[in-house]
């Protein structure tokens, strides 16, 4: 559809550069007339004064109910365009127009006026709202934005082209809800003939779709009662242990975090991630739990005919005892944690020690003597 072609020509460099002089919009290139330097609000009220309509003059009275357009995409240039769908010709009675859409209507009489509800979710909003006709129609469609009790909204900056007979307003709104009204600034009503209106943000960020890298963890160990590390700054933290998550917290401004946990068994595995507030979710960092305590043990009494010291430990710690800085016997704890060192015997009063470690040199002393 041409009039859909033109709008976007015109209408989109005037969203990407958030002014209405855009280099290489339609307007910027026609002889148009800037109203920046102009009361809006008397341009306002001259338009509204335009036709003798009492649909401008009558305010609400009932609830906005919204009501969805029916989508289509049959244009042969791939345009998707959606359709008006009447009854729409009160502020009561809106159709529900997406942002950054394009909508085709028609004016099926001199009177007849149409409404759009307009939905605004950001905390500040800068909203472009831009009509048009065919440059050689008999209608000049006109914009003009309402809030939800049917008071006129006045412009900060507007642009009008009666040549590409395109229209456009621009208006810098808090977050709610607003309803646009489309009219026909002519005598002339030809349902055969449409216009093309649209309601589009400026400068709109575009959506955060950057997941967060992976977090950094300190190593953490069967002792520890927090776990440290550093991730994207106020990034929110998340540790899963066995598909469940365990704990969670958030990184600070400087993307630092400390996450208070119980203490956990060694080789247990830990997932950690980190997602922003877009959602956007990290790779998965495994920090595998690290022994860190040392293995018990227990030795027997020792005596001047004791050939075989044994005791307890973990299984699997190797055993040594020492004679001051002199080895004289090793061994291995078995499976159910015993052990038994041979040594030579050792003459009464003589100390002994006996050191236990472990597969993570976790290690634990007992010094003894020989009776």
């Amino acid at each position: 559809m041409k009039i859909i072609k033109t709008l976007k020509v015109i209408v989109a460099p005037i969203v990407l550069t958030g002014t209405l002089l855009a280099p290489g919009s339609a307007l910027a290139a026609q002889p148009s007339t800037h109203l920046e330097d102009r009361n809006m609000k008397e341009v306002v009220k001259r338009y509204l004064q335009t036709p003798n309509n009492p649909k401008l003059k009558t305010p609400l009275t009932s609830p906005i109910q919204s009501k969805p357009f029916a989508a289509h995409s049959l244009n042969p240039m791939n345009d998707d365009y959606l359709y008006e769908i009447e009854p729409n010709d009160y502020m009561d009675t809106p159709n529900s127009l997406p942002l950054n859409r394009y909508v085709v209507g028609t004016f099926d009489s001199v009177y007849d006026l149409d409404f759009y509800f307009i939905e605004l979710k950001n905390k500040t909003n800068d909203l472009i709202i831009a009509s048009a006709g065919d440059e050689y129609s008999s209608i000049q469609p006109i914009s003009l934005l309402f809030d939800v009790n049917g008071n006129p909204l006045y412009p900060i900056d507007g642009m009008e082209d009666d040549i590409d007979n395109v229209r456009a307003y621009a208006f810098s709104l808090p977050a709610g809800s607003y309803i646009a009204g489309v009219m026909n600034l002519t005598d002339d009503a030809d349902p055969s003939t449409p216009y093309v209106f649209t309601a589009a943000l400026q400068n709109q960020p575009k959506p955060d779709t950057t997941a967060p890298a992976a977090p950094k963890v300190n190593a953490v160990d069967d002792n520890d009662y927090s776990i440290t590390g550093s991730a994207e700054a106020n990034s929110n933290i998340a540790a899963v242990i066995n598909g469940k998550t365990a704990y969670r917290g958030k990184a600070d401004s400087k993307g630092k975090f400390k996450l208070p946990i119980k203490t956990t068994k060694a080789g247990t595995v830990i997932s950690f991630t980190a997602s922003d507030a877009s959602k956007n979710t990290s790779k998965v960092t495994k920090v595998t739990v690290l022994d860190r305590t040392a293995p018990p043990l227990k030795v027997n009494n020792i005596t001047t005919k004791t050939k075989v010291v044994t005791g307890y430990s973990e299984s699997g710690a190797s055993i040594t005892v020492k004679r001051g800085s002199t080895v004289i016997g090793k061994a291995t704890a078995d499976k159910k944690r015993y052990f038994k060192a041979s040594i030579k015997p050792q003459k009464k009063g003589t100390q002994l020690t006996v050191i236990t470690t472990d597969k993570y040199k976790n290690s634990r002393s007992v010094k003894i003597k020989v009776k």
